[in-house]
């Protein structure tokens, strides 16, 4: 997340992602009724001058139009944000896919793994993901790493999110590498 804007209307979050070599910025607005089921997770590494992080934009009648907090500029900021566990509600039971269908042999039986043994690798990732809602790349990573104790550039971290993706389809994956986003899509 590179800012958030803070206007009439509710909070926008914005995050500038590479995606075939192209830079595009992705917007999520959440309105003011909805901001207490998000959280929000900042480290700047230390402390930070207010006029870097906070940028101003007055109307022509001199009120204040909007806010926003920008991070490209600031030394070593990590951002992150996630519904509350809360909002995401329950996890849901896996859903039913016809096995016969599953092709390919590995994705079966991660499937089943995920399905039948919710603390199995697959399942700890479905969870995790459920949890937080939306991850980039990076913070996926280290929650696997740290969190779960998994390698997170494992064949099983893999074939977790390509199971969650294409086979049980509750997952969306945006972009590529470091500036890809995990998003819960139940």
């Amino acid at each position: 997340m590179n800012k958030i804007k803070f206007n009439g209307e509710g909070v926008i979050l914005q995050e500038e992602i590479e995606a075939f070599g192209q830079r595009r910025t992705e917007e999520l607005s959440i309105e003011y009724s909805e901001h207490g089921d998000f959280e929000i997770e900042l480290d700047t590494g230390g402390f930070v001058s207010l006029e870097s992080l906070v940028d101003v934009d007055f109307g022509d009648d001199g009120n204040i139009e909007s806010l926003t907090l920008e991070f490209e500029e600031l030394p070593s900021v990590q951002t992150a944000i996630r519904q509350n566990s809360e909002s995401g509600g329950e996890l849901p039971p896996v859903p039913d896919v016809d096995v016969s269908e599953i092709d390919v042999g590995g994705r079966r039986s991660f499937y089943e793994r995920m399905r039948n043994s919710p603390d199995s690798q697959p399942g700890e990732i479905r969870q995790l993901i459920h949890e937080h809602q939306e991850l980039d790349r990076e913070e996926f990573d280290r929650l696997v790493d740290e969190e779960l104790g998994y390698a997170s550039d494992g064949g099983g971290t893999s074939m977790s999110l390509v199971v969650l993706e294409n086979i049980t389809e509750e997952i969306e994956r945006h972009g590529r590498g470091d500036d890809q986003r995990i998003v819960w899509t139940g």
